[in-house]
């Protein structure tokens, strides 16, 4: 298994340069380690930064994915279905609005949509967490589904707002309900990551609680620990770097879901402290190879969710026909 690890990993960073040279302006091999003239533009302004992001950002899916299961103890959750993403998005184009409404000092944007993202995120995550517990695991679905619905219907309102107040400055709603890397800059590479290292790191250092998450509150607290206070510090460790993802490149779905249990199958039923970390490997290969084939099919630029989903779907399928969709195989 730490050979397949190992592989995954050698295959993260070899997507790197993959990225770098699909895409409408064809990179020949030789001037990605030599580049001038207008390949060192687009190397180094366009497309690095943006498959650095799709490996930053698929890390963040793929180890947050498996730390919201654990949490709601259920595999079916990941940011995308308990409306957590779109709850970050609808964040950021409020926080984006409010600038344009100049009740927020523009020179505060690159602060204020990732941490109005953060807010509505957590809000969100409690609720579904709160309102969810009432039905069950069908129940926590049901009320996940019905935030990103909800979400959904919201950015739209709110797109259509930005629009009217300054037309030049809406993107396609396309592109925001199922993730765009494309146009990310360097200064979105530092904000995400420095937003996401603390996060990401305390997460894993709670590998043990998440591990008692998973087996229910009683042996929680029979572990001497607060379950709604371990709950909240995990969702709030959780949503602070999916928060600051979405904000930039707006929902992307299924990497989250998928990339958990992959995972578990490379590490068997080990300790979250090992599953986050191959969660996230995971999810950054299946964002970054998404995000290639997405520049290469046509000459346009397609949502990643159409890619994602287009391996989660089948995936998902298949690991329900074979039972493994449930909580005893988390």
């Amino acid at each position: 298994m730490k050979a397949l690890a190992a592989s995954l990993a050698i295959a993260v960073l070899l997507s790197i340069p993959l990225n770098i040279l699909v895409g409408t302006v064809k990179i020949p091999i030789g001037d990605i380690l030599m580049p001038s003239g207008i390949y060192k533009v687009i190397i180094f302004d366009i497309r690095l930064p943006e498959a650095l992001i799709g490996v930053i950002v698929g890390f963040i899916l793929g180890a947050t994915g498996a730390a919201f299961q654990s949490v709601f103890r259920n595999p079916l959750v990941d940011p995308f279905t308990i409306g957590n993403a779109g709850a970050a998005v609808l964040g950021a184009l409020l926080a984006y609005l409010m600038i344009l409404m100049h009740l927020l000092s523009s020179s505060f944007s690159l602060i204020a949509m990732p941490l109005f993202a953060f807010i509505f995120a957590l809000a969100t995550s409690l609720a579904v967490s709160y309102i969810g517990s009432h039905g069950g695991s069908l129940g926590l679905i049901l009320v996940g589904v019905m935030f990103t619905l909800l979400t959904s219907s919201l950015i739209i309102i709110v797109e259509i707002l930005i629009s009217e107040l300054n037309p030049s400055a809406i993107v396609q709603p396309l592109y925001v309900l199922y993730g765009d890397l494309n146009g990310v800059t360097w200064s979105t590479v530092f904000i995400i990551t420095i937003a996401s290292i603390i996060p990401l790191l305390a997460l894993i250092s709670y590998g043990r609680r998440l591990d008692l998450m998973l087996l229910g509150d009683d042996v929680v607290h029979a572990s001497g620990l607060d379950p709604n206070r371990t709950r909240f510090i995990i969702l709030t460790l959780a949503s602070i770097p999916v928060a600051t993802a979405m904000a930039f490149t707006g929902i992307i779905g299924f990497v989250g879901l998928v990339a958990p249990y992959v995972a578990r199958y490379v590490e068997g039923r080990g300790s979250h402290a090992a599953v986050l970390p191959m969660s996230g490997i995971v999810g950054a290969l299946m964002l970054s190879l998404s995000n290639a084939a997405s520049r290469s099919i046509s000459n346009y630029v397609i949502p990643i969710t159409a890619v994602t989903g287009i391996v989660g779907i089948p995936l998902i399928v298949l690991m329900l026909y074979k039972g493994a969709y449930n909580v005893a195989r988390i």
